[in-house]
């Protein structure tokens, strides 16, 4: 094995223990994602004008067996992903308090925002579930 094949090696192996003892730290060990208990069913139950081209959703899941926590991730304009809600709960209303509202756009078209949750519990981790929903209503 090369120099280079054996120096990769190591900081992949240093990377991964990093990360695992961080999800030691903050309660999320044993990291076993687990695809049998994905969040389903991803859906905007119903959106509210707040003002000009500005919206507040109320989006929902199905709850999950056994889950004791529900992470959910909004798409961010450069591809990034912010948390949005942290809890047990399975309908929440978005964006949360202090956050930039939702907007529609410049038209009367429904504005697309795109999520992604996952249940954490006993279970380890599950995959996330994204979705790309729309706003509705937008201006009229």
């Amino acid at each position: 094995m090369s120099r280079n094949a054996v120096l990769g090696t190591l900081l992949i192996v240093s990377g991964a223990t990093v990360y695992l003892i961080y999800a030691k730290q903050h309660g999320m060990w044993p990291f076993v994602v687990n695809v049998e208990h994905t969040p389903q069913n991803l859906r905007r139950v119903s959106c509210t004008q707040i003002g000009k081209y500005q919206t507040r959703c109320v989006v929902a899941w199905d709850a999950v067996s056994g889950a004791t926590t529900y992470r959910l991730e909004k798409k961010q304009y450069d591809g990034s992903w912010k948390l949005w809600y942290e809890g047990p709960q399975t309908q929440v209303t978005l964006p949360p308090a202090g956050v930039e509202p939702l907007y529609c756009g410049d038209y009367s078209y429904s504005g697309p925002f795109t999520l992604r949750v996952r249940a954490e519990g006993s279970f380890g981790v599950s995959a996330w579930n994204e979705q790309t929903l729309y706003t509705v209503p937008c201006p009229a």
